[in-house]
């Protein structure tokens, strides 16, 4: 039976409110105070101008209208002064740009903001959110940016003023995950000036680089000026609109029908269910805490189950946490409904479940919890626009802190755009995104290299896994990408599948930018070159190898730890980093380089960055080695024969 699409967010199209706040890195500004200044602006301004878009409004009201032109009626039209002996237009007024946003308010679905400016923006290409509208009046342009499953934030760069003295307004605009609200970054060179033309009874500064919250309602961002009408010259009007999406959860049934097609399938089925180990049932696309995963059910045991639910309106339930990334609400066996509105005569209404290539409205079910990190969380699902199962990686924001939105926000761009332009067997595809709630839909992977404190894999698993790694390595350095985390659990493996490299959330396409890591992967390069870069990757690789040949424990229960950020700072830190580096040397001297692959391993772990050998050199070392199989053979101090009929190959 259809879906019945409740929606359990706040949204409301077309209406805004003047409420406002900043974050805590900018100005702080009560809200509540806000919005009674807001009320008593509105209603002084009901009784002085005709037409005023104000708090008690309804949100149904349809926008005024506008002559065939696109332009505003000629009551509306701003007055000229004679100045020199020539007629110069005055800036509009606050009125005036009321009627012509709303007057743009239709031309555009799905937008978050419609915006008034002297100039369109620069950045208007054909994947950018701005679209043009035809709306406007002299001294202000109109155009929309568009909040879309693709987009989550954009730069605009805004021309005010031609001529000589050109002036632009540059500023960065970030939608926040399940909130009406978003940030402002100022990105020019000077400090600009914010204030609400609901409640014009202050002005806040926002400085260079700082951020300012924005709450539906209408905006004014300007430069200063020495001229009296400076600010509206110099300034752009922004609408605010509520967000465009609803997200509704639906309840697992639990109807006798759907327990009694459960247990049918498992007597018809006994094999079913399988441990964990059978890689026809391993489903792990990153590496589960170790505390917080499931241990005994595999992804497959689940699907059957989530197909069987009867959605219906009386088993939405209601979103808990509706302020921070829906999804992280979900549970197994639940299916959560997204639904883009779009804007068609003052009315938002839900649109129909989208196709694969531009999947705005979608179902999820969630099918089983897979562990979660300090900063993600984990499932596996079924998207009702992908064929298959997925894994959806969501950041863990709460809504309590949106200082912490920008690094979500900059961290997930990261990876979606490495992942978007990556097509190689042993990178985990991106399936989809949906930039609204910072989710990656990834393809499915057997388990990671993470599977217990000692090595046992065979040697021929041990020589698929470097080639394949190492090609993907290869891969990586011909398109100027550093992964920066290469480690056992973010590899994946299975004899069928092979090696997968996934978790691209600290890439990089430049070996001077700072990223994060983990401190036992790390090369010693970080002491004299202050940086890794693609050698860093192969100094990583070789750290998981000598796990994997048995010759060291995993890395992360060796027992030494320090803090990176405070090497050269915090006492104690440097000692430790140098102990592990020790331990790393000792380790090395151990491999035995008459073995063809432990001495491609101890060329992977040279001190010297420039003396160590590359992705390429490791392929190239392997394919000429053309290393006997030795299936059944664990890593523990085993030989490696030296005798085969073919060596791996990139698939």
């Amino acid at each position: 039976m259809p879906l019945q699409t409740r929606s359990v967010s706040r949204a409301s199209g077309l209406a805004y409110s003047p409420s406002f706040h900043s974050s805590a890195s900018a100005t702080q500004i009560d809200s509540r105070v806000a919005a009674d200044a807001a009320a008593g602006a509105a209603g002084a301004a009901a009784e002085k101008e005709q037409g005023p878009t104000g708090e008690g409004q309804s949100k149904a009201q349809a926008p005024p209208q506008t002559d065939s032109t696109s332009r505003t009626p000629k009551d509306h039209e701003t007055p000229s002064a004679e100045i020199d002996g020539q007629k110069e237009p005055k800036a509009p007024t606050v009125n005036q740009i009321r009627t012509l946003l709303d007057a743009a308010l239709p031309c555009t679905e799905g937008a978050r903001l419609i915006i008034a400016s002297p100039q369109y923006p620069n950045d208007t290409g054909e994947d950018s959110p701005i679209v043009r509208l035809p709306q406007e009046i002299e001294g202000r342009v109109t155009f929309g940016v568009v909040q879309t499953s693709q987009h989550m934030e954009y730069v605009v760069h805004q021309p005010l003023q031609d001529g000589p003295a050109a002036v632009e307004l540059c500023y960065e605009i970030i939608f926040i995950p399940g909130s009406d609200d978003c940030l402002i970054k100022n990105c020019t060179a000077s400090t600009l000036h914010l204030t609400c033309l609901d409640s014009r009874w202050t002005r806040w500064l926002i400085r260079e680089n700082r951020r300012a919250l924005l709450r539906p309602g209408l905006w004014r961002i300007f430069l200063p000026g020495d001229e009296e009408d400076a600010p509206d010259r110099l300034g752009t009007e922004i609408l605010l609109l509520k967000r465009q999406y609803t997200v509704a959860i639906h309840k697992a049934s639990d109807s006798p029908s759907s327990k009694r097609a459960a247990n049918n399938d498992d007597a018809e089925n006994p094999g079913k269910r399988r441990k964990l180990g059978n890689d026809e049932a391993e489903s792990v696309a990153v590496p589960p805490a170790s505390k917080t995963a499931p241990e005994s059910a595999s992804v497959a045991e689940s699907t059957d189950a989530v197909q069987s639910h009867q959605l219906t309106s009386s088993s939405v339930r209601e979103i808990v946490n509706q302020t921070g990334i829906p999804l992280l609400d979900l549970e197994d066996k639940e299916t959560a409904v997204i639904s883009s509105l779009h804007i068609n005569g003052g009315a938002s209404q839900p649109t129909s479940v989208s196709t694969a290539s531009r999947s705005d409205s979608y179902h999820l079910s969630r099918i089983q919890y897979m562990g979660h990190t300090p900063s993600t969380s984990v499932f596996s699902c079924r998207h009702s626009a992908i064929p298959g199962l997925v894994v959806a990686k969501v950041p863990r924001y709460d809504g309590k802190s949106i200082d912490k939105v920008p690094a979500f926000a900059h961290s997930w761009k990261r990876e979606r755009d490495m992942l978007k332009g990556l097509r190689h067997r042993n990178i985990v595809a991106l399936k989809a995104f949906d930039a609204r709630m910072f989710a990656l839909y990834l393809e499915v992977l057997p388990r990671s290299l993470y599977r217990g404190n000692m090595s046992t894999f065979t040697l021929s698993d041990v020589a698929t896994i470097l080639y394949d790694i190492a090609s993907a390595l290869l891969y990586l350095y011909e398109n100027s990408i550093i992964h920066n985390d290469i480690k056992p659990g973010n590899i994946a493996f299975s004899p069928q599948r092979g090696a997968v490299l996934f978790d691209f959330g600290m890439a990089t396409h430049d070996e001077d930018q700072p990223t994060g890591g983990t401190m036992w992967y790390l090369p010693p390069d970080i002491i004299h070159r202050k940086r890794r870069g693609f050698p860093g990757d192969v100094w990583a690789l070789g750290i998981t190898m000598s796990y994997l040949l048995g010759k060291m424990q995993l890395p992360e229960r060796c027992g030494i730890r320090w803090d990176m950020a405070g090497s050269g700072k915090a006492k104690g830190s440097d000692e430790a980093m140098m102990a592990w580096f020790d331990l790393v040397r000792e380790k090395r001297e151990e491999l035995d380089r008459e073995d063809k692959l432990e001495g491609i391993v101890y060329d992977m772990l040279h001190w010297k960055a420039e003396s160590r050998i590359t992705a390429e050199g490791i392929t190239a070392a392997l394919d000429a080695l053309k290393l006997g199989s030795v299936d059944g053979q664990t890593c523990d101090g085993q030989d490696l024969a030296r005798s085969r009929t073919g060596s791996p190959s990139v698939r």
